[in-house]
């Protein structure tokens, strides 16, 4: 066996022994299957689980794990946007099941990836009225309303709050919710009570360092310095000779337009890293933010060589060279991902962002037969949203389709939850092509 396994590569190797040593076992089955699936290789995964499900259902009861095979597979149909084959597969989920809270909650991502609001609203409102109802139930509710309507999540906040009043992680939801949408008082109010409440529980649920990164990223927004600096003093020492916490420091000084010596010590972090990815994707977004081009695109080289399959890399660079108006080596890079590590995208939420950058890129260098066959590659429940009806409107204009793109584009404007984007949006598109 080679010496330089790490634990990952040692994990799926030995997976890979079992699987040889013991070929038929459904436990064995069952646990490659869900590694599989861990990897992103969803298409094996679901046809390993189908099998065991079908063939194996009474062992994967008797070690219990037949309700987790069912909840894997619901899960990678919503991800490959089957939301057909994932109704047909929950409404096959024995009653005693599909009852429970969790398959409801597929239920409702399901019901709100067919367009079905009304089935969805349905869904929600019997949830509310489980007196029993999860902290991590209500988590999931909220990052499916998060995704497909918005307008419900505030709502969502304020009853997780009077059910969970003295949860740090509800805290910590409330707080990051806040902060996206500008309301930097109440966002302070609910980070201060995690931030306050410095356990074990916070530094466990991952919520301590983001809560204290948040609220110094609103004194800097906000041009409260002192503060922001006031808040890296009241850092716990067990955080403070992370990277995070330095690059946090660099910010500052940058901030102060002390740029060389930011960036000397932004560099000084980065070679002292071990090549931790999570530290170089920070500095990433401090010399994007700062603009600061040549230091930017040297680092992105470097991130290249260093993680050259990774998604996230290939995405950034990807719209380095679109930002610089280098469309054709942006639309290699965006489909080399696209094709090759669409599973990833979704997990890493860059697959409808890389989709706009391809479109972006197919109008500008004029090639409206591949942004067609760039349509035709997103599954329907990608297809009804709002960003992607948009491109198609365009595409049937340019092609003088033009009534089949008023039908749409009506459509989207009749449509209940459309708002005052919407409306300028569709401005835009009648815009840009009536001046054609």
């Amino acid at each position: 066996m080679e010496n330089n396994l790490t634990a990952k590569s040692l994990l799926w190797d030995h997976l890979q022994l079992m699987a040889e040593k013991f070929p038929e076992n459904p436990e064995v089955r069952f646990l490659k299957a869900k590694q599989l699936y861990q990897e992103y290789n969803y298409t094996e995964s679901e046809l390993v689980l189908s099998e065991l499900l079908i063939k194996d259902a009474d062992t994967l009861k008797r070690i219990n794990v037949y309700e987790q095979a069912f909840e894997i597979l619901l899960d990678i149909y919503l991800k490959e946007g089957n939301t057909k084959k994932a109704l047909t597969y929950i409404n096959s989920v024995p009653e005693n099941l599909r009852s429970k809270d969790r398959f409801q909650v597929f239920l409702l991502e399901i019901y709100f990836q067919e367009g079905e609001r009304d089935k969805a609203n349905k869904v929600l409102t019997s949830l509310y009225r489980v007196e029993s109802l999860s902290f991590f139930t209500l988590r999931n509710i909220y990052k499916i309303l998060n995704q497909h309507s918005k307008d419900d999540l505030l709502h969502h906040l304020d009853f997780m709050g009077e059910k969970y009043p003295d949860n740090s992680e509800v805290a910590f939801i409330r707080g990051r919710y806040f902060y996206q949408n500008l309301k930097f008082e109440l966002a302070i109010a609910e980070l201060l009570k995690v931030v306050k409440n410095e356990d074990s529980i916070g530094e466990a649920k991952n919520i301590l360092f983001p809560s204290f990164e948040y609220l110094f990223d609103i004194f800097v927004k906000e041009g409260k310095v002192n503060e922001a600096s006031k808040v890296l003093k009241k850092i716990p020492e067990s955080l403070k000779n992370s990277d995070k916490i330095k690059l946090l420091e660099a910010e500052l000084l940058f901030i102060d337009n002390k740029i060389s010596e930011g960036l000397k010590l932004i560099f000084t972090i980065r070679e002292s890293s071990n090549d931790n990815y999570s530290t170089y994707r920070n500095i990433y977004k401090i010399l994007n933010n700062n603009d600061l081009t040549t230091e930017l695109n040297d680092h992105l080289e470097m991130m290249t060589d260093k993680f050259p399959r990774n998604a996230e890399v290939i995405f950034f660079k990807g719209r380095n060279h679109f930002k610089l108006g280098e469309y054709v080596k942006s639309l290699k890079l965006f489909s080399e991902i696209f094709t090759q590590s669409d599973n990833e995208l979704k997990n890493l939420n860059l697959y409808e962002p890389t989709i706009e950058y391809l479109f972006e890129a197919y109008f500008r260098t004029s090639d409206l037969q591949k942004a067609k066959e760039l349509l035709d590659q997103i599954p329907d429940n990608y297809r009804r949203k709002e960003r992607f009806v948009l491109y198609e409107s365009e595409i049937l204009l340019q092609e003088n389709e033009e009534e089949k793109a008023i039908k749409l584009l009506v459509e989207l404007r009749e449509n209940k939850d459309s708002d005052f984007n919407t409306y300028k949006n569709i401005y835009n598109v009648l815009t840009k092509y009536c001046k054609e």
